[in-house]
């Protein structure tokens, strides 16, 4: 029986690490700096990596703009925005070093993938966005926008601040 438990016990964890290693594989792109999606950082101010996939939304909701006459009532796609407490995690990897000063880094390489330092994989974007979070598409008014910017804005103090693409905004957080 122990015998058994052991050999289950080490199937499932190469079953694990062969999932994981098939996600690391993947390769969507390649970053020469740290994306920042740290909690605290996404969901309270702009982020170099909030803002590459408010960037990625506008980019793909174009094209689906473009590509499906069904949505000819939408005159054009400008602006996207999604909410910072959909993004879990950064890509890349932070050191805290016995100084307490902190390195940040590009993805790690996975050799055993060839996987080379820099290389975004599906395993970094599942774990940073985990949530099967839809994308909408619709119009909205000016002063639409201007209140989802300061919805964004008060939300800030409770994890809500929006990362925006296709449109930029400042604002006294003291006020």
């Amino acid at each position: 029986s122990t015998n058994s438990d052991y050999r289950n016990a080490i199937a499932t964890l190469n079953s694990v690490d062969r999932y994981i290693n098939g996600l690391d594989s993947v390769q969507y792109g390649l970053t020469s700096v740290w994306l920042n999606g740290n909690n605290v950082d996404v969901r309270s101010r702009a982020t170099n990596l909030g803002n590459l996939i408010a960037d990625a939304l506008l980019w793909y909701a174009q094209k689906l703009h473009n590509d499906n006459p069904n949505l000819a009532a939408i005159q054009s796609i400008d602006v996207a925005f999604v909410n910072g407490g959909g993004i879990r995690d950064m890509i890349g990897t932070e050191q805290v070093m016995p100084d307490e000063t902190v390195h940040r880094n590009p993805p790690e390489a996975n050799p055993s993938l060839d996987k080379q330092a820099g290389e975004i994989s599906r395993l970094d974007v599942l774990n940073s966005l985990r949530f099967d979070n839809t994308l909408t598409l619709g119009t909205i008014s000016v002063a639409q926008l201007k209140r989802s910017a300061e919805a964004m804005v008060a939300e800030a103090r409770h994890g809500g601040f929006g990362q925006v693409s296709g449109f930029s905004f400042r604002y006294d957080p003291t006020r």
